[in-house]
């Protein structure tokens, strides 16, 4: 009899999972990348360095071409609702 292994089991999904092909990839940003993506778009003068807008409008781009999915986690939603609201100093 062999010994369960679960994390080795963990690793390897059973033969017959098959994975979904026909959706493109989710990227999950933290939230500071999430911020500079928002600022590419609407506020480009507060990107501080060049690179990031090349960045920016590369990520946007895939997006905007169904290439990638850039969910936003309800942790973020509500940090970024926090940070605007009364009593917030930046």
């Amino acid at each position: 009899m062999t010994a369960y292994k679960p994390l080795e089991h963990s690793l390897h999904p059973p033969r017959h999972h098959t994975f979904r092909t026909d959706m493109p990839p989710i990227v999950y940003l933290d939230q500071n990348h999430s911020i500079t993506l928002a600022r590419a778009r609407h506020a480009r003068d507060k990107v501080e360095h060049p690179d990031e807008l090349v960045a920016a409008d590369a990520i946007w781009k895939a997006a905007t071409y169904r290439e990638i999915r850039l969910p936003l986690s309800m942790a973020h939603l509500v940090e970024t609702a926090r940070a605007g609201g009364p009593g917030y100093v930046r």
